[in-house]
């Protein structure tokens, strides 16, 4: 049996307890990747609170889920996952839906505002999920993206700042011209990842592997800056 001096030294050097589980913000969720990566954190217990932009301020039946207008965001969050589809692409379509009828949608001139707001709010990691549909008009979507970074995402203060791309680029096959600094950059480092993907080395990923992938990606990827394509998400699947 223990001695009173095992239970002093014991109560001395308490066990460690259970590191605190991390909150996250979806944006984007009324889109089709969005909603699945928003029914993914709440069939997993990664997260201990999951806040969801929407049209709306409301809380969920589910006890971990609330329902905030980019206005009205005032919590401080651990993560952000910004998901980006194209509205002319057929992306956003079924937005009346019942189960996503509140949520907002989410365009790439919205993304400097949520970026802005993240910082302000303390944090740590943000991902912006770009479309995933190869028919949704990349050249302007990725010029628009590449603005957004140059002016915005990259002079911001996060842990770790991850640009997701869970397509090919489809027939864009042309560098964009035009741009400077990181903006080119960006594109260039897009266009070749896309082309080396093209070969088909892996098959196109299903919505819900692709909503694995990115919640994966979020724990797993080193702080600093990161382009995901296709070839690394895959990898995360398999881990």
């Amino acid at each position: 049996m223990p001695s009173v001096a095992d239970a002093i030294a014991g109560a001395q050097h308490p066990g460690q307890r259970a590191p605190k589980k991390p909150t996250v913000l979806v944006a984007g969720a009324a889109g089709r990747l969005g909603e699945r990566i928003l029914s993914r954190l709440l069939g997993s217990g990664d997260y201990s609170r999951i806040y969801v932009l929407a049209n709306d301020d409301m809380r969920s039946t589910e006890s971990r889920l609330t329902a905030v207008t980019l206005d009205h965001w005032n919590e401080r969050v651990d993560h952000v996952i910004a998901v980006v589809e194209d509205r002319d692409a057929g992306g956003l379509a079924h937005i009346a839906r019942k189960r996503t009828d509140i949520f907002s949608a989410l365009e790439a001139a919205e993304v400097p505002a949520i970026a802005q707001r993240a910082e302000s709010l303390g944090v740590a990691r943000l991902m912006v999920v770009t479309p995933g549909d190869p028919g949704a008009r990349p050249a302007a979507i990725y010029a628009q993206l590449a603005n957004v970074m140059e002016a915005d995402l990259a002079r911001l203060q996060f842990e770790a700042l991850l640009l997701v791309r869970p397509a090919g680029l489809g027939g864009a096959a042309a560098r964009p011209s035009g741009f400077s600094g990181l903006a080119q950059r960006f594109l260039h480092l897009l266009l070749d990842t896309a082309r080396g993907l093209m070969v088909g080395k892996h098959p196109p990923l299903s919505l819900e592997n692709a909503a694995r992938a990115i919640v994966t990606a979020m724990f797993a990827s080193a702080p600093g800056i990161h382009v995901i394509e296709p070839e690394k998400l895959h990898a995360f699947l398999k881990a």
